[in-house]
C-alpha cells in the first residue's frame, strides 16, 4: 500500500512538470527571421560575383504556397526591404508545415538594374519545426537583379569563369 502511494507521489513529481512543460512548449508562438541578400549581377553572368554590388531599398517577399492543393495557390505574404548593404530580414509570425515557402525578389529601385531573371529571382526557404533545424532563424539563398548593360571589368571575370554568350 505503501509502495503504491510512494509510486503515485514520484509520478506526480516527475510527469507533472513534463506535462506543464509539454502545454507551454506547444503554445508558444513560432517567430521565424527569414535574412538573405539582394545584388546587382552588373557583368550577366547569372550568379554573384566579385564585381556584384548590394541592392539597397530592394523590395522581397516571403510567399508561401499551399503544397496539397495542385495549383498551389498562394495562402501567406509578407514583405520587407533591403537594407543599404542589400541586406534584409523578414519576421514570419507562424509555421508553414504543409507549405512551399520562398523568398522572392519584388522590385528593384535602380533604373539600371531591374530585371527579373528565373534562377536569382526566388530561393526556397523552410518554414517549420520538422526538419532538424534547432534555430529559428532561417538564411536564404542570395536573390540578383540583372543589370541592362554590363560594367567595365566584366571582359575579365568572362575570362576567369570561361564564359561565353
Amino acid at each position: 500500500m505503501a509502495t503504491s502511494r510512494v509510486l503515485v507521489i514520484l509520478a506526480l513529481c516527475v510527469l507533472l512538470p513534463s506535462l506543464i512543460a509539454g502545454e507551454y512548449a506547444a503554445a508558444k508562438p513560432q517567430h521565424y527571421e527569414v535574412s538573405g541578400h539582394v545584388f546587382c549581377d552588373t557583368c550577366q553572368l547569372g550568379c554573384e560575383h566579385p564585381l556584384s554590388t548590394a541592392v539597397a531599398d530592394a523590395e522581397v517577399k516571403i510567399e508561401c504556397r499551399d503544397r496539397k492543393v495542385e495549383s498551389l495557390p498562394v495562402v501567406y505574404t509578407r514583405y520587407g526591404k533591403t537594407d543599404k548593404e542589400g541586406n534584409y530580414k523578414i519576421e514570419v509570425l507562424e509555421e508553414h508545415k504543409n507549405q512551399k515557402c520562398e523568398a522572392v525578389l519584388v522590385k528593384s529601385p535602380l533604373a539600371s538594374c531591374k530585371e527579373i531573371v528565373e534562377g536569382l529571382d526566388r530561393a526556397t526557404v523552410i518554414l517549420n519545426e520538422q526538419n532538424g533545424i534547432s534555430s529559428l532563424q532561417r538564411k536564404a539563398n542570395s536573390l540578383g537583379f540583372r543589370r541592362e548593360s554590363t560594367i567595365d571589368g566584366c571582359g575579365k571575370l568572362y575570362e576567369l569563369y570561361n564564359y561565353e554568350d
